[in-house]
């Protein structure tokens, strides 16, 4: 649950909690507005990640002469 703690600090996500007939509190979580945008951002920069890692790997496979099956 250390993440979800985590967004909650941070303002990502909000709480709600709904008591339930059997004396059960149930717990949802909903993201907002700035946690959406949180997640664009940590998705552009999985992106930008994996295109540097690719291009990388592509140099390492052109200077060994080619392809997969070089």
């Amino acid at each position: 649950y250390q993440a979800i703690y985590r967004l909650q600090d941070f303002g990502y996500i909000v709480e709600d909690r709904k008591e339930m007939v059997d004396n059960r509190t149930r717990v949802y979580f909903t993201v907002n507005p700035a946690g959406k945008e949180y997640l664009r951002q940590l998705i552009r920069e999985y992106q930008d990640f994996t295109n540097a890692v690719d291009r990388v790997l592509n140099l390492d496979r052109n200077k060994k002469g080619g392809g997969r099956d070089a």
